[in-house]
């Protein structure tokens, strides 16, 4: 539907970019997301980002104005993109807590391997800028999904997790997900190869969910909700 004002039959549509211009902004993030990753926020500068991009830095300036404009843009459109996958399939009421589970673990794997630079740049960047933090919340998005209700409902069954927080299981998850992202260059210093990292990883997909439901199996609690 246009962008024009709902209750007048004549009304005129608001202009767009010229698809020039569209991609000429795509081109400049996908740019400036390399080069923060691979170097932060404080070493990049917005020259390397218009060489990456094959423009000049005029053009750049153009279009974002500041390197602060383009960082924030750049790295909350793209969690803001895995956030929104990430709580559809966890608000779909015709699959099981455990495939949840495992949805999440597999994309958020699937992410990290993809950018294996990203986890440590997003824990530097938002120690040095913490409003990043609220901006780029995990916790409040699944908080908002069918999955909390069946996770509280689990726990609720099982007297060891009937006065435990949910959000106690979520970090549990979260963590048996990340950490190894985390500590994978111990794996390296101890003469482990990337390619054996990179399948332990994999591996850990279908490992989480078990394990999680193992913990709420472990009294009367079940995870056939």
């Amino acid at each position: 539907m246009p962008q024009c004002c709902y209750f007048a039959f004549n009304c005129t549509p608001m202009p767009t970019k010229p698809m020039t211009e569209a991609n000429t902004e795509e081109k400049i993030k996908r740019a400036a997301r390399r080069i923060f990753i691979e170097k932060g926020y404080a070493a990049t500068r917005t020259r390397d980002i218009a060489g990456e991009a094959n423009i000049n830095l005029s053009m750049l300036n153009y279009y974002f104005r500041s390197k602060e404009n383009l960082f924030e843009t750049v790295m909350v459109e793209s969690f803001a993109s895995f956030i929104a996958g990430l709580k559809e399939n966890l608000d779909d009421r015709a699959t099981s807590l455990e495939d949840k589970i495992t949805a999440f673990a597999s994309n958020y794997i699937d992410l990290m391997l993809e950018e294996p630079g990203l986890y440590l740049f997003l824990v530097n960047e938002i120690r040095h800028n913490p409003s990043l933090l609220h901006r780029l919340s995990l916790s409040q998005a699944i908080k908002q999904t069918y999955f909390m209700q069946q996770l509280t409902e689990a726990m609720a069954r099982n007297p060891l997790y009937a006065h435990m927080e949910p959000t106690q299981f979520i970090l549990n998850v979260y963590a048996l997900t990340i950490f190894p992202f985390a500590t994978n260059y111990i794996f390296l210093v101890q003469g482990e190869e990337k390619v054996s990292f990179h399948n332990q990883v994999l591996e850990r997909k279908a490992w989480i969910a078990r394990w999680v439901k193992a913990m709420l199996e472990m009294g009367e609690g079940s995870l056939n909700v």
